[in-house]
């Protein structure tokens, strides 16, 4: 019973880690495009000008 408690909290423990993981991507990712759309409305600000 104690081993099968160990196995089952490594695997959630795992699973934490890969959706930790995927959620410090998705934030990275995030951060780039909004780098970007910054990047874009500065250019068309000065294009307007």
């Amino acid at each position: 019973m104690v081993a099968t408690e160990r196995r089952a909290r490594a695997r959630l423990e795992e699973r934490v880690g890969e959706l930790e993981a995927r959620d410090d991507d998705k934030r990275r990712r995030l951060d780039r495009l909004e780098a970007a759309m910054a990047r874009i409305e500065r250019v068309r600000s000065i294009l307007d000008k």
